[in-house]
Formats: structure tokens, C-alpha cells, sequence
């Protein structure tokens, strides 16, 4: 279904919650602080990464707003035990996939997720799509200016 990283402090939550997922088919990894998610998403391609916002290493929110630096596009789920207005509005602005709170409600937890993963690999293949539709472009108009016998118009024909 999809790879997920789960950062969350709360060991319990976090093990808990992977293990509910991973019944619902995603491979799921965990890390208990901001830095790890970081490392862990600059070494591993993630579908999704749901993020508590209160752990260690995530002072003003530095894990969601580096994800939006270096991996834009790449959804987030906020999970909080916190909930403030302050941190809602920023999320927003991020922007993430979705702002709950905890306790979370699984289904709804397990719903967003798959719908992240789903918009997000649409998006890669669009994109995917869009580079490969540049180069045929590159191809073609590289082709038009080719002078009549050269081997890449002969090639082509």
C-alpha cells in the first residue's frame, strides 16, 4: 500500500499504531525524534510520514518545515496530544495532509493515509510523466533541426 514513517516519542503510540497499520498492508518504520525522521527520510523514499509535533529535535516545528524545504510534495500527517491554534495555522501554511489529535481515531488515521499515499503517487507519476514529455519534446525539436540524411532523422524514419 505504501511506505510510512511514523515519528513519534510516545514508544506506545508509535508501535501501537505501526502495528495497526502494517495490518492494513504499509511497510512502516519508526523514529522517536525529529532528527532521525530526518536522517530516515533522506536515506528512504516515504510515501507519507506522520509526525507527532511535541519530541525531541522538532523545536518550531523543524521537522515539517525541513520537509517542506527538501522534500516538497511529500505528505504529512500531524498527530498531537497538543492541539493549538498557533500550531494548526502553521500546518496549514506547510501544508500537511492532515491535523489530528490524540487520542487518534484509527480509522480516521488509517483513512488519511491511504488517501495521502494515493494523491502523493499520483503526483509522482504526473511528474514522472511531465519529465519524460520534456525530453520527447527535447527529442523532437532536436530531430526537426536535424539536417535531411543525418543519422538521427534516418534513425527515427
Amino acid at each position: 500500500m505504501g511506505r510510512i514513517l511514523l515519528a513519534d516519542d510516545e514508544a506506545v503510540f508509535a508501535e501501537a499504531t505501526a502495528d495497526l497499520l502494517r495490518r492494513e498492508g504499509f511497510a512502516v518504520d519508526t523514529v522517536g525524534d525529529a532528527p532521525a525522521a530526518i536522517a530516515a527520510v533522506e536515506a528512504t523514499d516515504y510515501d507519507l510520514v506522520i509526525s507527532d509535533l511535541e519530541m525531541p529535535g522538532n523545536d518550531d516545528l523543524a521537522l515539517l518545515r525541513r520537509l517542506a524545504e527538501s522534500r516538497g510534495g511529500l505528505p504529512v500527517i500531524v498527530v498531537t496530544g497538543y492541539p493549538s491554534v498557533r500550531s494548526a495555522m502553521t500546518c496549514i501554511d506547510l501544508p500537511v495532509a492532515g491535523y489530528l489529535t490524540k487520542p487518534v481515531e484509527f480509522a480516521d488515521l488509517r483513512d488519511r493515509a491511504v488517501e495521502a499515499v494515493r494523491r502523493y503517487r499520483a503526483w509522482q507519476a504526473m511528474r514522472r510523466n511531465e519529465a519524460r514529455a520534456a525530453e520527447w519534446q527535447r527529442e523532437m525539436h532536436a530531430l526537426a533541426e536535424a539536417p535531411p540524411g543525418s543519422a538521427g532523422v534516418d534513425s527515427f524514419l
